[in-house]
């Protein structure tokens, strides 16, 4: 049975192992994972100020698809979702 959308929830490095290829192996084998699991597509949720996660994404082939959310921890925060097809 073919699934839709697998997401991501979340995926965070710490400063140190950041720009060293952890944080791409590490999505990588998530959208395997999804992939075995028979989704087609993957989505994730991204702070929309963080810029530096942003271009991550964009590079490993995810776009914004217009999609946004609001969601509070202890303020009001902005998201945007980001999808990949798995094929």
């Amino acid at each position: 049975m073919e699934k839709c959308s697998g997401e991501i929830s979340a995926i965070y490095l710490v400063q140190n192992f950041r720009a060293i290829g952890l944080g791409k192996q590490l999505l990588n084998w998530c959208l395997e994972k999804l992939k075995d699991l028979g989704y087609t597509t993957a989505i994730l949720w991204v702070l929309k100020e963080n810029k530096n996660a942003i271009s991550f994404y964009e590079k490993q082939g995810f776009w914004h698809d217009g999609i946004e959310r609001k969601i509070f921890r202890d303020i009001e925060l902005s998201q945007i979702r980001y999808k990949k097809a798995l094929i």
